[in-house]
Order: structure tokens, then sequence, then C-alpha cells
């Protein structure tokens, strides 16, 4: 268990999906239920947007809380988890795998916070640079996965893959999948990769729909280096997705190097539903 919190006055910012909270009726609600236990608001969605200047907010957060499902979770991880900031998800949809507090549990799960009673997890987070040239390009994070396919046109693609300095396999297909643990109960499930323990540091490897039948996904230790390079013409075009948010075009004979992250996002647990119970709901619910 974590150490109660007893500063008189903490600090706390509130992320949602607009979407999904329709005039942000439940984030006022929220607002109002932290105010009542003295807890501060420095911001709520009503003023961030991504030229918001976090480093002004960091030194004085305490907790970030993200309302919405594991796709507004995704986006609040990337924005924070390089200042170590805790972030507790209160889900507003379908159960998810990071915002497992459901709405009416929201009060308790602050008292538990308050309480000291509760799990802080430290995730994984993944690091994808894109080099052309030998040039540094583009450069992200993501808490999922960092994903090569091609969305321009049907055409198929080669990547080809290494472990540090050693060839894994020129995969011949749509895409590669490049995941954290946290992220291999996504996409690169869907593809036939393995389930990873979020909580341990491993870089999976999964290529996607592979024209090669003896393909199969790779478990590397977190500290190694992956690269991939898109063996194509230079004209040819596709594209990178983090998290499948944010997309970078990559052109034949780009590089992506990927690395885990200097600093891990910090998740906090306090339901009473665990890892495995989401994945038996996900599994069973998809048929």
């Amino acid at each position: 268990m974590a150490k109660p919190i007893w500063r008189t006055s903490l600090n706390f910012g509130i992320l949602g999906n607009n979407l999904r909270d329709k005039n942000g009726l439940f984030r006022k609600s929220v607002e109002e239920l932290l105010y009542k236990k003295a807890i501060n608001v420095l911001f709520n969605d009503e003023i961030f947007n991504d030229s918001l200047e976090i480093e002004k907010f960091a030194p004085q957060l305490d907790c970030v809380i993200c309302i919405g499902g594991d796709g507004t979770f995704l986006y609040v991880a990337r924005r924070f988890y390089r200042y170590k900031i805790p972030i507790l998800g209160i889900n507003h949809g379908n159960l998810g795998f990071l915002t497992n507090v459901e709405r009416a549990d929201t009060e308790n799960a602050i008292d538990q916070i308050l309480a000291g009673q509760y799990i802080l997890e430290k995730r994984m987070m993944l690091e994808g640079s894109v080099y052309r040239n030998g040039k540094l390009l583009y450069k992200d994070t993501a808490l999922n996965d960092i994903v090569i396919k091609n969305d321009i046109n049907s055409k198929i693609i080669h990547v080809k893959t290494y472990y540090d300095n050693l060839l894994i396999d020129n995969y011949p297909g749509d895409g590669l999948i490049v995941c954290t643990p946290t992220g291999s109960t996504a996409y690169s499930l869907s593809c036939g990769g393995p389930i990873v323990d979020p909580n341990i540091d491993q870089i999976i490897i999964t290529p996607i729909c592979p024209h090669i039948l003896f393909a199969r996904s790779v478990v590397t230790s977190g500290d190694r280096t992956i690269r991939a390079i898109i063996d194509e013409n230079e004209d040819f075009e596709c594209v990178v997705k983090f998290d499948d948010k944010e997309t970078f075009t990559l052109r034949g004979r780009d590089e992506i190097i990927y690395k885990k992250a200097e600093s891990k996002v910090k998740i906090i647990a306090v339901a009473k539903v665990n890892f495995f119970d989401v994945l038996r709901y996900k599994l069973y619910s998809r048929g």
C-alpha cells in the first residue's frame, strides 16, 4: 500500500472524454466532490489543451483524474508520465484495463487515496524515434503500442526487424506492432500476440498478417533496443502510429528505433476488479 496523503493542501487535475460525458456533467460532479474534501482542482477540460504548459502545473500536482475509457487514459498517460504524476482512471463507458474505477465508486476511491489504501502501479512506456538518412525526424512515446501499417494503399510492407543488431526477420505483410506488456492485450492480441503481465518490463514484437507461415510474436527484454527498417523503395509510403493517436508518414528506407522510455506511468489502483477479471470479461464479451 502507498503512504497516506497528509498534506493540508492537495492539488488535482481532471481530464475526460467530452463525447462520453455530455456537457461535462459527471466531471463537474467530481469537481464538487473534490472541493468538498478540500482538494484544489488546478485544471479541467475547459482550460486544458495540447499547448498548455504542463511544466507550470507539474510541481504542484498530486494526482490527475482521467474520466473516460482506455483511449482517454492513453492520451493522459502520454502527456503526464514524464512528470511522475499518479493517474486515477474513472470508467465512463465499457470496462477497461486502465479505467477500472466505476463512476458510482468515485468518492470511495478518492477516500482510499487520501487514506493511502491504494496500490501505485508503475507501467513501462515505449519510446519510438524515426530516422531518415541518419537524421532524427520524429520522436514520441506510447503506453500501448507503436504500429507500422499501410493506411495509404493496400501494398504489402516489408519490415526488416532487429533485436539490438541481430536480425529477427524481414516481415512481409500488413505491418508491425511493437508494444509494451500493457499493450499486449490490445492490437497485438488480436494479431495472435501473447498476453504479458503489465507490471513487468518487456517489449513484444508482433507482425500484422504476415505473408510467411512461420512468423510469430517475439518477446524481448525491456532493456533491449528494437530496430525496424522499411525495406522498400524510397518513394514507398506507410505510417507509424503511437497508441493509435499520433501519426507520422514513413518512406522506404526509414528506420524506427524502439526502446523503453526513461520514466514510467504511475497508475493508481483502488478497485476490487483486477487485471485478470477485466481480461476474462474482454475475451468472453468478444466471443
